[in-house]
């Protein structure tokens, strides 16, 4: 009989939890994968932000995307979490006579820890980007709030000095 893994080393495991510890590895490996994904496409939009210094009009609603996939993540990241855990305990409860491994039981929670940090890193990144962007605009803002303060300025002393001497002359 063949067998096909998608796990990337092939061995023979001792037991159950064997295999399952080393596929909770496997599956850590890969969110941390994404992870840096998403923390290279982050990079990409701070050079974007850096480079358009507060002009782009894609930036703002790319973040709130980025955000919003942030937290559909870490839903996925809990769902997989608490599938994990009940199918050690349900695995245990089964075949090893309830007794989880040392191991096995410290995995999950830490699987969940990194991964969950490096979403909340993720998150925290996307807010200073925004922060930076919203100043960015702001400033903006009041740089053309500035100029057009000193047209309507402007326009007032002509009005001041031309107005009159218009009725003057009729």
């Amino acid at each position: 009989m063949d067998h096909f893994s998608m796990l990337p080393s092939g061995w023979i495991p001792k037991d159950g939890l064997d295999f399952f510890s080393h596929f909770l590895q496997t599956l850590k490996n890969r969110w941390l994968q994404v992870c840096d994904l998403a923390d290279h496409h982050l990079t990409d939009c701070r050079l974007n932000q850096l480079r358009e210094k507060g002009e782009s009009r894609e930036l703002i609603p790319r973040l709130a995307q980025n955000a919003r996939t942030w937290t559909e993540l870490r839903r996925t990241l809990k769902g997989h979490v608490i599938t994990a855990e009940n199918f050690a305990n349900e695995y245990c409860y089964r075949h090893n006579g309830n007794r989880i491994r040392h191991d096995i039981k410290h995995l999950i929670p830490h699987f969940a820890a990194e991964v969950g940090a490096r979403i909340d890193n993720l998150d925290q990144n996307v807010r200073d980007i925004l922060q930076l962007e919203f100043a960015w605009v702001s400033i903006n803002e009041a740089h053309r709030s500035t100029s057009l303060a000193t047209s309507m300025k402007r326009l007032s002393w002509v009005t001041f000095i031309f107005l009159p001497a218009m009725f003057a002359s009729v």
